[in-house]
């Protein structure tokens, strides 16, 4: 009997042995997951994109482009972001959207754009959705809704195109976890602090979009998958009063009204 118990506590001892040094191992180093899902991100947001663009009309406009990215300079040199990291993508769509897609690409709807009254309200969703790719969220949701494996395959051999119209409307259509959308609303509040924008534009255009009185506001997908936007904005005013702001940044409305000047004429290609 005492032979049994002792071989017992010998077993357990092994068993914790074992768990405790396999604990110590780094396996996602050791293994270079980590590099090899950063390159699968890279080639899944490529292909994504090469299933996306056709399908669209996209806004090349270079007076566009220079302004945008100017903003977007403006978000990334003040919060030791590379603005070369960034790739943003105007697409003639009536629905207002904003919406990240893998390898750093942001897409934004001409509409939605067009109801940011300053430009500070479009550095506000702009900086939201540089959150959600800072924070990995545009990767994870994927893995989450279609798996690692199908992923890594669709770094390796591409993608059919109901795999790309499922990617498309998990991350243009649907919300991510209440989670997700929080740690990125607070986000969005440092780097615009940081870049000397007063967070209260964001509340601004969340505001406005949800209770416009035109219908395709109301139906934006951009505030609709962003829900109790009420509660939001207390937070973010919230959070905006914790931290401070010493002074505010100097954004040309000038430039903006162009921009908008030239998303409301006839579609521009190039």
């Amino acid at each position: 009997m005492i032979n049994i118990f002792l071989k017992f506590l010998l077993m357990i001892g092994l068993f914790l042995g074992s768990w405790f040094v396999l604990s110590q191992i780094d396996f996602m180093k050791l293994l270079n997951i980590e590099k090899l899902s950063t390159d699968a991100e890279k080639k899944v947001g490529n292909f994504v994109w090469e299933y996306f663009q056709p399908q669209k009309e996209e806004i090349k406009n270079e007076v566009v482009k220079e302004q945008l990215d100017s903003l977007l300079n403006i978000l990334c040199v003040n919060n030791q972001l590379s603005p070369d990291d960034y790739s943003i993508h105007v697409i003639r769509e009536d629905e207002p959207n904003a919406f990240a897609l893998p390898a750093n690409r942001i897409v934004f709807h001409h509409s939605l754009i067009l109801n940011c009254t300053t430009p500070e309200e479009y550095c506000a969703i702009l900086a939201h959705e540089i959150a959600h790719i800072k924070h990995n969220h545009v990767i994870k949701k994927l893995r989450q809704e279609l798996g690692i494996s199908i992923l890594l395959s669709i770094s390796q051999n591409g993608m059919g195109s109901s795999i790309g119209r499922q990617i498309i409307g998990l991350l243009s259509g649907n919300a991510y976890s209440r989670k997700y959308e929080r740690e990125a609303d607070k986000t969005a509040v440092d780097l615009l602090i940081n870049a000397k924008i007063d967070p209260i534009h964001f509340t601004k255009i969340l505001n406005r979009i949800s209770s416009d009185s035109n219908d395709h506001l109301i139906n934006s997908e951009w505030i609709s998958t962003h829900p109790d936007t009420k509660k939001r904005c207390r937070t973010i005013l919230q959070l905006r009063d914790q931290k401070g702001i010493i002074s505010l940044q100097d954004i040309s409305m000038k430039k903006w009204t162009l921009i908008q000047e030239l998303l409301k004429s006839e579609p521009i290609l190039n």
